[in-house]
């Protein structure tokens, strides 16, 4: 019964997906339209924005108009992979090491910074290794896979993830975590947007890594990776990118009225 309870649930989510996107598609276009999920909702993250920005010129540049949508990380990649939608936008360059069916657009979009926060002026970290050793309990960003593929020697207990980025750094403000990753332009903005206990010491301790961000494709979707690609590089060479990223920056540093 257990299992005809899950079956069902999925089933559920699967046909509010498909409900949500005839929903969007409902209006005739003249364009093939291309579906693809994000991580983030609308207006929750300057990753989120700026990958949207570039994929929808990337996109219009294709002849193809770009549909996103919200769903959670793993529900965003099973529905990936059963080709409910197309694709997803904002995943690592290890993400295909665990979904082999899903094929990685090789120019990536962008490169993010993965950093490390803690409200301890004690705590001291070099990078992925010196947590190695260490009794730090440790939160990332539910449906990041950088983080816990590279704390694999780090004990199981004392790693974590929190539902979003704003609670995780909540926790970190009041000691009921120790280090808190996430990209950094997502915390430096969630940290000058809002106030709650413990925020003035949550400090940047380390840079982890310099991650470039690609997006995976299904299957069917397979002859649009070179296009894409190419595509992106070209945005690149016109500095159009550099120059999202310049105003996705302003935006978010922008005071909140």
């Amino acid at each position: 019964m257990a299992g005809m309870g899950l079956d069902r649930r999925g089933q559920g989510i699967a046909a509010l997906v498909l409900c949500a996107l005839l929903a969007w598609l409902a209006p005739a276009h003249s364009r093939e339209q291309i579906v693809m999920t994000m991580m983030f909702r609308e207006g929750e993250a300057p990753e989120g924005q700026l990958a949207r920005r570039i994929y929808r010129e990337a996109f219009d540049r294709m002849g193809l108009t770009l549909v996103t949508i919200y769903l959670p990380p793993k529900r965003g990649a099973i529905e990936v992979e059963t080709g409910h939608v197309d694709g997803e936008l904002g995943r690592a360059s290890d993400y295909g090491l665990s979904h082999p069916n899903l094929i990685r657009v090789e120019e990536a979009a962008m490169t993010l910074t993965v950093a490390a926060y803690a409200a301890s002026p004690t705590i001291k970290l070099t990078g992925w290794d010196s947590f190695r050793d260490t009794n730090y309990r440790v939160e990332y960003r539910f449906g990041m896979q950088i983080p816990p593929s590279r704390l694999r020697g780090v004990r199981h207990e004392l790693v974590s993830s929190a539902p979003t980025s704003l609670s995780g750094l909540k926790k970190l403000g009041i000691d009921r975590a120790d280090v808190y990753i996430d990209f950094e332009d997502n915390v430096e903005t969630l940290l000058r947007a809002n106030d709650f206990p413990g925020r003035e010491r949550i400090a940047k301790v380390c840079i982890l890594e310099r991650a470039p961000i690609h997006a995976y494709l299904n299957r069917q979707r397979e002859a649009l990776e070179p296009k894409l690609s190419a595509v992106l590089r070209q945005m690149k060479r016109e500095g159009l990118i550099s120059k999202y990223q310049r105003e996705i920056d302003a935006e978010f540093s922008a005071p909140k009225r």
